[in-house]
């Protein structure tokens, strides 16, 4: 039997679940790591993580930052990574090849397997990362333990080396994290990593978590988040799952959060979204933002703003700047009259913005 919502419903549902409401105290709490929370631009991971804690984060101590979903950086639980990486590895050569992209020209010169690629790139970035290194030094180093066929010549480093996607997709799975915590980013090894995954296991649980944030949605949909074979996940799709259709858009939904969905409770006056965010990760933009004219200017092909989330509506677009050392510039572009009461819920965001990001001032413009 189909659940029938409301949009108002379902959009109430996703940030009260993301922790939009603020009533989480600390990161070891905030549940939406366990989807990821993606960090593009640089920076935006603990933006988001901000918007939803009830104190604002010093640091980001604790969970990690890998290359997951889509091969992106993402934040997450350092305890979910094991079950991350073995989700993501592809479970025949058709998802290997999906999840590598590979023209066929170039697959073939490599031996024709993408599942042998994967496996080769990765046993050499787990032999190389034994402590903190630049990423350009392991590229250096990877490149070389690789079969040649495996590199590409770089004139803008006038070398061979792996390329950027493959380099990406290894580190998970061979235990390397992303860590920025002394100002420049190193490739670091993951304390206690079991191994790269032996089989793939636990895609299913994965394409659930996706839905329990971001659903309803469709299997196209969840592939297309996750970054996987949509056919492998369509043959492990979960079966714990009901139909939901949202004003006549039909998807899946985890049948244990039905209740959840039913009671959403009121949304928060106002949030300061930061691009990437995981509450504008979904794939539906159309639900979550109905107007053509304000898609197209919050999700662009590059250079995406900040959203300004409103009494449960995207209602502005945002972007800052900084403007010397103390103070930081933030303009807004609303997508129509914002209320006139909105003026003090936005300035006191766009303080814990500048705060966030380590300015003492902040103009709104």
């Amino acid at each position: 039997m189909t659940e029938r919502v409301s949009r108002a419903r379902v959009l109430g549902y996703r940030i009260a679940e993301q922790g939009l409401s603020r009533r989480t105290t600390s990161l070891r709490q905030l549940d939406v790591l366990r989807l990821g929370v993606q960090n593009t631009p640089p920076g935006s991971a603990r933006l988001a993580c901000a918007a939803r804690l009830s104190a604002i984060p010093t640091d980001l101590a604790g969970p990690r930052m890998v290359w997951g979903c889509r091969i992106s950086p993402h934040l997450h639980h350092a305890a979910d990574l094991p079950g991350l990486a073995a989700a993501l590895h592809p479970a025949s050569e058709a998802a290997a090849a999906t999840r590598l992209s590979w023209p066929k020209t170039r697959l073939a010169a490599a031996g024709g397997s993408a599942m042998a690629v994967i496996e080769q790139a990765t046993d050499a970035m787990g032999a190389v990362v034994t402590g903190p290194m630049t990423k350009g030094a392991v590229s250096a180093a990877v490149s070389r333990r690789v079969d040649e066929s495996l590199t590409a010549w770089c004139r803008g480093c006038r070398s061979r080396h792996i390329s950027e996607s493959l380099f990406r997709l290894v580190a998970l799975p061979a235990g390397v994290y992303l860590d920025s915590a002394s100002g420049s980013m190193l490739l670091t090894p993951l304390a206690d990593w079991p191994g790269p995954p032996a089989e793939s296991t636990g895609l299913a649980g994965l394409a659930t978590t996706f839905l329990r944030f971001l659903g309803p949605a469709t299997v196209a949909d969840t592939a297309d988040f996750l970054g996987v074979n949509a056919a492998e996940l369509a043959a492990r799709w979960p079966g714990d799952l009901v139909e939901v259709d949202v004003d006549g858009r039909a998807g899946w939904f985890p049948a244990d959060r039905l209740a959840a969905l039913r009671r959403a409770a009121e949304p928060p006056r106002l949030r300061l979204l930061p691009p990437g965010d995981p509450y504008l990760q979904a794939r539906d933009r159309q639900l979550i933002v109905p107007d053509a004219k304000a898609r197209k200017a919050l999700w662009r092909i590059l250079g995406n703003p900040g959203a300004v989330l409103a009494d449960g509506e995207i209602v502005a677009a945002w972007r800052a700047k900084a403007a010397g050392r103390r103070r930081l510039e933030l303009t807004v572009e609303p997508f129509g009259e914002l209320p006139p009461d909105l003026t003090a819920e936005l300035e006191s965001e766009a303080a814990r913005l500048a705060e966030v990001r380590g300015f003492a001032e902040v103009v709104l413009t």
